[in-house]
């Protein structure tokens, strides 16, 4: 490792730590370090969509991070999968893109952070993302991370979808749009 000083130390090597450390290191004169914990996301199992739950089997990318018990889920602590290789998440969830509901954004914004309404950080998304269908109202045309539709059908998340709609909610082409 490049001995220091650093103008910038980022923890973590996820997709919002690469992407971070790419645009500072845009900066010629910035010294930019990227510390991961796990390796490097080249293991086989992460490429091949179905193998998600081999890997959580096996633990090897993961933090092993469990929710609290929950008397809701009789006393159980939900599996809260989160990455531990370069890609972090991203790299071991099951190749989804989620940005997360626009209320939890707003929520933030109305205890107390502004900055962190959905309307702000939408321009970050968009900027950050390449999508198969180019730039829109919601989604970015350019950026560092490409994005696509999945290619996998599933009886079993259709069935899912089926049932939601059958039982009242309303569905989205987008789960990452409007």
């Amino acid at each position: 490792m490049p001995a220091g000083p650093y103008d910038y130390v980022i923890v973590g090597a996820g997709s919002a730590g690469c992407v971070l450390a790419s645009r500072l290191s845009e900066d010629a004169d910035a010294r930019v370090l990227l510390l991961e914990a796990g390796g490097w996301d080249r293991d086989p199992w992460i490429s091949i969509p179905l193998a998600w739950a081999r890997m959580l089997e096996r633990r090897q990318h993961d933090w092993g991070y469990l929710a609290e018990p929950e008397a809701t889920m009789d006393g159980r602590g939900l599996e809260c999968a989160r990455g531990k290789v370069i890609g972090g998440s991203s790299s071991i969830n099951a190749m989804a893109y989620v940005r997360g509901h626009r209320g939890d954004y707003d929520r933030w914004a109305e205890t107390g952070l502004p900055q962190w309404s959905y309307a702000s950080v939408l321009p970050y998304f968009r900027r950050q993302e390449s999508w198969e269908e180019g730039a829109g109202a919601f989604r970015g045309g350019d950026g560092p991370l490409t994005t696509v539709w999945s290619r996998y059908q599933d009886p079993l998340v259709e069935a899912y979808a089926a049932a939601g709609a059958a039982a009242g909610h309303p569905a989205t082409d987008d789960y990452n749009g409007a």
